[in-house]
């Protein structure tokens, strides 16, 4: 098996994620169910290039779920767009900017 290099079908990738034909899928069956058992790697399995089916570890199914990635769609395209609060020099001011927002939000209530 081979790591996906290209982002095709997931944002982010590891070296715990593998991309099999389906057509190979006979031939990785064995491998394939070593992997799954020890639950430590994401098989997208692939049909002329594009993706199938995935199969991935039960704990990281729902960064998977439709609901998740949208949220996820939605903090990239802030981030594109520099919404956020920036970068922080220190815990301290990253937990005094989360204090910060925490004091705001609970005024708003």
């Amino acid at each position: 098996m081979t790591t996906v290099s290209a982002q095709t079908y997931t944002r982010l990738m590891s070296e715990n994620a593998h991309e099999i034909p389906i057509d190979e899928l006979a031939a990785h069956a064995s491998e394939i169910e070593e992997q799954v058992s020890r639950g430590d790697t994401i098989i997208h399995l692939t049909r002329n290039g594009h993706a199938v089916a995935h199969i991935i570890p039960d704990e990281d199914a729902w960064f998977w779920t439709p609901e998740w990635q949208a949220k996820e769609r939605q903090a990239d395209e802030e981030i594109r767009a520099g919404a956020g609060t920036g970068r922080f020099h220190s815990m301290e001011e990253l937990f005094a900017d989360l204090d910060a927002a925490r004091a705001e939000a609970a005024d708003e209530v």
